[in-house]
């Protein structure tokens, strides 16, 4: 594992990064531990009652719980986790995309509700987070939930660490900007992911083991909306 991470650690530093002036490799490498060792801000964690994150066509309500915040890496907060209850709604953009998660998931539209669920961004989630939320006492409980499901999905062989932290370097967060969700519904963790540096810039999936390994079912992929 410490080697894997190495490496990709190793092949980051060597490559310039898009729309950035090259950073000092310490700073590189202290914001890579940051993210691969993120540690939970006990100042920055609040109770939530139906506080809505929308993202394109996909709506997440956390209902009723607790979100707490990491620390930030390179001076931006990254990862939050959240335990209580929580709802994911989306709407497929288009018949084909209708099809395609009717076949994964056997519903034409999603309505999935969550009791846990972790978020890597580089987008303004904190930010818009703070402006509705009074801070309150750490949760503890939530203190591992993040590192466990980033541990998680690396073993399967994800990219979203190297992917963010392209992202958190960067001086153009809003042209790099990654947000990930990951839920815990009653059946398996979904992941909700969006990323501006892909032509489908909006995805939607769930892990599936095949034989040995995991793999991404994709139930959705699609261009976000139009502003």
């Amino acid at each position: 594992m410490t080697i894997r991470y190495s490496l990709v650690l190793f092949l980051f530093l060597s490559m310039p990064l898009a729309a950035q002036s090259p950073a000092p490799s310490s700073d590189a490498a202290a914001t890579w531990n940051a993210l691969l060792s993120p540690v939970m801000d006990p100042e920055r964690s609040a109770q939530v009652d139906h506080l809505v994150i929308q993202r394109d066509r996909a709506k997440i309500t956390l209902q009723n719980g607790t979100i707490r915040f990491a620390r930030p890496a390179n001076g931006v907060v990254f990862a939050a986790a959240f335990r209580g209850t929580g709802l994911l709604e989306m709407e497929p953009p288009n018949p084909i995309e209708a099809r395609q998660l009717e076949l994964f998931t056997g519903k034409d539209t999603l309505h999935l509700e969550f009791t846990e669920a972790t978020f890597s961004f580089s987008d303004d989630l904190f930010e818009d987070v703070a402006r509705r939320v009074q801070w309150s006492a750490a949760d503890s409980a939530a203190e591992f939930l993040y590192a466990d499901r980033q541990r998680q999905r690396e073993d399967w062989g994800a990219a979203y660490l190297p992917r963010l932290f392209k992202s958190v370097m960067s001086s153009d967060r809003e042209r790099t900007a990654f947000f990930l969700a990951d839920l815990k519904t009653r059946d398996d963790w979904v992941e909700l992911a969006f990323d501006a540096m892909e032509q489908e810039e909006v995805r939607v999936g769930q892990w599936t083991n095949v034989g040995p390994v995991q793999i991404l079912d994709v139930w959705m992929s699609f261009a976000q909306l139009p502003d």
